[in-house]
Protein backbone atom coordinates (compact mmCIF):
# COMPACT_ATOMS: atom_id res chain seq x y z
CA UNK A 1 0.00 0.00 0.00
CA UNK A 2 1.30 3.25 -0.90
CA UNK A 3 0.55 6.64 0.90
CA UNK A 4 -1.78 7.82 -2.18
CA UNK A 5 -3.59 4.62 -1.26
CA UNK A 6 -4.61 5.89 2.26
CA UNK A 7 -7.19 8.97 2.09
CA UNK A 8 -10.60 9.27 0.55
CA UNK A 9 -12.41 12.81 0.27
CA UNK A 10 -15.20 11.83 3.04
CA UNK A 11 -12.32 11.50 5.57
CA UNK A 12 -12.90 15.41 6.01
CA UNK A 13 -14.40 17.03 8.88
CA UNK A 14 -17.72 19.42 7.46
CA UNK A 15 -16.70 22.57 6.09
CA UNK A 16 -12.89 22.56 5.73
CA UNK A 17 -11.49 23.22 2.32
CA UNK A 18 -7.78 22.13 1.46
CA UNK A 19 -5.89 24.04 -1.23
CA UNK A 20 -2.78 21.75 -2.40
CA UNK A 21 -0.62 23.09 -4.62
CA UNK A 22 1.91 21.58 -6.86
CA UNK A 23 4.37 24.84 -8.42
CA UNK A 24 6.63 24.76 -11.48
CA UNK A 25 8.16 27.28 -13.44
CA UNK A 26 5.69 28.04 -15.79
CA UNK A 27 2.78 26.05 -15.11
CA UNK A 28 1.15 24.64 -11.54
CA UNK A 29 -1.33 22.05 -10.75
CA UNK A 30 -3.99 23.04 -8.39
CA UNK A 31 -6.28 21.87 -6.06
CA UNK A 32 -9.32 22.36 -3.57
CA UNK A 33 -10.87 19.76 -1.84
CA UNK A 34 -13.57 19.35 0.82
CA UNK A 35 -15.71 16.89 2.43
CA UNK A 36 -17.73 16.29 -0.34
CA UNK A 37 -14.08 15.75 -2.91
CA UNK A 38 -12.47 17.79 -5.48
CA UNK A 39 -14.16 21.34 -5.74
CA UNK A 40 -12.16 22.67 -7.72
CA UNK A 41 -8.68 21.32 -9.80
CA UNK A 42 -6.85 22.45 -12.77
CA UNK A 43 -3.53 23.51 -14.37
CA UNK A 44 -2.36 27.42 -13.99
CA UNK A 45 -0.17 27.65 -17.10
CA UNK A 46 1.66 31.49 -17.76
CA UNK A 47 3.33 32.06 -21.23
CA UNK A 48 5.36 35.25 -20.19
CA UNK A 49 9.28 33.40 -20.29
CA UNK A 50 11.10 36.54 -18.47
CA UNK A 51 11.64 38.65 -16.27
CA UNK A 52 10.89 36.28 -13.52
CA UNK A 53 9.05 38.61 -11.34
CA UNK A 54 6.72 39.01 -13.70
CA UNK A 55 6.19 35.32 -14.52
CA UNK A 56 5.82 34.82 -11.10
CA UNK A 57 3.15 37.41 -10.24
CA UNK A 58 1.38 36.19 -13.58
CA UNK A 59 1.29 32.38 -12.38
CA UNK A 60 0.29 33.86 -8.95
CA UNK A 61 -2.69 36.45 -10.44
CA UNK A 62 -4.10 33.26 -12.59
CA UNK A 63 -4.31 31.14 -9.53
CA UNK A 64 -5.89 33.60 -7.61
CA UNK A 65 -8.51 33.91 -10.57
CA UNK A 66 -9.01 30.77 -10.77
CA UNK A 67 -9.85 30.07 -7.15
CA UNK A 68 -12.73 32.60 -6.75
CA UNK A 69 -15.11 31.46 -4.71
CA UNK A 70 -13.45 28.20 -3.40
CA UNK A 71 -12.62 30.15 0.10
CA UNK A 72 -11.98 30.53 2.86
CA UNK A 73 -8.65 27.56 3.23
CA UNK A 74 -8.42 25.67 6.24
CA UNK A 75 -5.46 24.10 5.27
CA UNK A 76 -2.80 25.12 2.62
CA UNK A 77 -0.30 22.37 1.44
CA UNK A 78 2.22 23.88 -0.94
CA UNK A 79 5.33 21.13 -2.24
CA UNK A 80 8.39 22.26 -1.01
CA UNK A 81 11.45 21.79 -3.03
CA UNK A 82 14.34 19.69 -2.65
CA UNK A 83 17.73 19.95 -3.73
CA UNK A 84 19.68 17.05 -5.28
CA UNK A 85 23.48 17.45 -5.52
CA UNK A 86 23.04 15.46 -8.98
CA UNK A 87 21.88 18.79 -10.48
CA UNK A 88 24.38 21.35 -9.86
CA UNK A 89 24.09 24.60 -10.28
CA UNK A 90 21.07 24.69 -12.74
CA UNK A 91 19.37 22.93 -10.18
CA UNK A 92 20.00 25.17 -7.63
CA UNK A 93 18.86 27.88 -10.02
CA UNK A 94 15.68 26.26 -11.10
CA UNK A 95 14.89 25.23 -6.83
CA UNK A 96 14.84 29.47 -6.11
CA UNK A 97 12.93 30.05 -8.76
CA UNK A 98 10.25 27.29 -7.73
CA UNK A 99 10.43 28.44 -4.55
CA UNK A 100 9.34 31.77 -5.65
CA UNK A 101 6.55 30.70 -7.78
CA UNK A 102 5.62 28.74 -4.47
CA UNK A 103 5.78 32.44 -2.65
CA UNK A 104 4.06 33.95 -5.55
CA UNK A 105 1.08 31.85 -5.13
CA UNK A 106 0.70 31.83 -1.69
CA UNK A 107 0.70 35.88 -1.43
CA UNK A 108 -1.98 35.72 -4.32
CA UNK A 109 -3.97 33.91 -1.82
CA UNK A 110 -3.38 35.21 1.30
CA UNK A 111 -6.13 37.27 1.49
CA UNK A 112 -8.74 34.30 1.44
CA UNK A 113 -6.47 32.67 4.34
CA UNK A 114 -7.96 32.73 7.98
CA UNK A 115 -5.49 33.73 10.65
CA UNK A 116 -5.44 30.23 11.91
CA UNK A 117 -4.32 28.23 8.57
CA UNK A 118 -2.51 25.26 8.75
CA UNK A 119 0.04 25.42 6.45
CA UNK A 120 1.87 22.47 4.92
CA UNK A 121 5.23 22.17 3.16
CA UNK A 122 6.39 18.84 2.42
CA UNK A 123 9.00 17.45 -0.22
CA UNK A 124 8.05 15.42 -2.77
CA UNK A 125 9.72 12.50 -0.55
CA UNK A 126 7.27 13.24 2.03
CA UNK A 127 3.86 12.91 0.55
CA UNK A 128 4.30 10.78 -1.89
CA UNK A 129 7.50 8.42 -1.14
CA UNK A 130 8.82 6.71 -4.57
CA UNK A 131 5.22 6.76 -6.21
CA UNK A 132 6.61 7.78 -9.64
CA UNK A 133 4.56 10.65 -11.80
CA UNK A 134 3.15 8.15 -13.96
CA UNK A 135 1.32 6.79 -11.08
CA UNK A 136 0.08 9.11 -9.16
CA UNK A 137 -0.98 10.24 -12.61
CA UNK A 138 -2.89 7.08 -13.51
CA UNK A 139 -4.66 6.75 -9.65
CA UNK A 140 -5.95 10.26 -9.97
CA UNK A 141 -7.17 9.72 -13.44
CA UNK A 142 -8.80 6.22 -11.99
CA UNK A 143 -10.68 9.08 -8.88
CA UNK A 144 -11.30 12.02 -10.92
CA UNK A 145 -11.32 11.56 -14.50
CA UNK A 146 -14.86 11.51 -15.07
CA UNK A 147 -15.23 14.30 -11.77
CA UNK A 148 -16.48 17.97 -13.51
CA UNK A 149 -14.87 20.07 -11.14
CA UNK A 150 -11.11 19.02 -12.53
CA UNK A 151 -10.01 21.20 -15.78
CA UNK A 152 -7.82 18.11 -16.99
CA UNK A 153 -5.32 19.70 -19.81
CA UNK A 154 -4.88 17.28 -22.83
CA UNK A 155 -1.06 16.97 -22.50
CA UNK A 156 -0.47 13.97 -20.64
CA UNK A 157 2.42 15.58 -19.29
CA UNK A 158 0.36 19.18 -18.02
CA UNK A 159 -2.41 16.34 -16.66
CA UNK A 160 0.75 14.77 -14.12
CA UNK A 161 1.04 18.33 -12.52
CA UNK A 162 -2.97 18.57 -11.89
CA UNK A 163 -2.87 14.83 -10.60
CA UNK A 164 -0.29 15.97 -8.26
CA UNK A 165 -2.35 18.71 -6.98
CA UNK A 166 -4.96 15.90 -6.26
CA UNK A 167 -2.59 13.49 -4.33
CA UNK A 168 -1.18 16.17 -2.26
CA UNK A 169 -4.48 17.58 -1.50
CA UNK A 170 -5.31 14.04 -0.13
CA UNK A 171 -1.98 13.71 1.73
CA UNK A 172 -3.49 17.22 3.35
CA UNK A 173 -6.16 14.98 4.44
CA UNK A 174 -4.78 12.25 6.34
CA UNK A 175 -2.65 15.05 8.50
CA UNK A 176 -5.92 16.77 8.99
Amino acid sequence: MHALDLVRPSTLRASMNILAIDPGKHVLGYAVLNETGVVNAGLISTHIKSPDGLRWLDLGRRLSNALVGCEPFDILAVEKMQVYVRNGARGAADLIDLQAVAGACVMAVSSRLPSNVRILTPTAQEWKGQVPREVTLNRMLERYGKNLNVSWPKARHTQADVAAALALGEWAQQKS
